[in-house]
């Protein structure tokens, strides 16, 4: 970018505008206070590209698939599941695809993951195991 300063001179690159109330920085190519062409204004909706939004996906399904699993141990800890016991892991890993899927998918948030939370595990675990007796 160029401007013309005071004495009338023509300088280069980017840098600070003085002026005789204040020192503004150049956002534009006119020295005004409006954005750069080449940044996106705040209504565009910033994407990700697929590949990138794959291995994202495949990195948090290799950390999240055995903490679900080891949720559906402790749900399922009764000796009343132990025969379903294979079903019911499958059941808890849909659960959780299902609940992230639909968290990520629906947020008004990018940057969204959803997880399933241990804080009600213990509960539920009990609710389950009073269920059965």
């Amino acid at each position: 970018a160029a401007w013309h300063t005071e004495t009338g001179e023509e300088e280069q690159g980017v840098g600070l505008r003085t002026s005789q109330s204040c020192t503004m920085a150049e956002f534009g190519p006119n020295g005004d206070a409006s954005p750069k062409d080449d940044v996106g204004s705040p209504d565009e909706e910033a994407t990700t590209p697929p590949g990138m939004s794959v291995l994202y996906a495949l990195v948090n399904a290799s950390i999240v698939l055995p903490v679900l699993m080891s949720f559906g141990a402790i749900i399922y800890r009764d000796d009343f599941f132990r025969p379903h016991v294979s079903v019911l892991m499958k059941l808890t890993v849909v659960s959780g695809a299902v609940h992230q899927l639909c968290f990520s998918a629906m947020s008004s948030l990018p940057f969204a993951v959803g997880q399933v939370q241990d804080a009600g595990l213990i509960f539920l675990s009990a609710i389950a195991g009073d269920i059965v007796r």
